[in-house]
């Protein structure tokens, strides 16, 4: 076991299936986790489905599981989320604080530089493979 007063979580922010947005909190799961907790969060998600929750701000019941999870840590954690620029790499923005109050203000940032929001829903459907033969 190691001593320690402080725990760093350092990572990306960006549009999660499972969680939301990645980052904060999330980051010491799976580094901290076992497989039962991953399935378990991973399972949620999937209830919900992925296109329910990607890109979802607030508090998602994966999210709250996570954070949850995270007061167990017996230290003061802390986070450094950054968000990236699509494809480049650049930055977008570097946020440092707790792992709640730096992954909310990460992922308004990275709402706003990677959710392309549409004015109405995308039409879904089953393609007829009968009509493709």
């Amino acid at each position: 076991m190691v001593e320690h007063d402080v725990v760093l979580v350092v990572g990306p922010v960006f549009p999660h299936e499972v969680v939301g947005f990645s980052g904060g909190n999330r980051y010491f799961f799976p580094g901290v986790a076992g497989a039962d907790i991953i399935d378990l969060s991973h399972w949620l998600g999937g209830l919900i489905t992925s296109a329910e929750i990607v890109g979802t701000r607030g508090i998602t019941p994966v999210r709250a599981l996570i954070n949850e999870a995270a007061e167990l840590i017996p230290s003061r954690r802390l986070a450094l989320c950054v968000v990236a620029q699509s494809g480049s790499g650049a930055l977008h923005a570097a946020l440092f604080g707790t792992p709640e109050e730096a992954w909310a203000a990460a992922a308004d940032v990275s709402a706003e530089a990677h959710v392309r929001y549409l004015d109405a829903p995308v039409k879904r459907g089953a393609v007829d493979h009968a009509r493709e033969v």
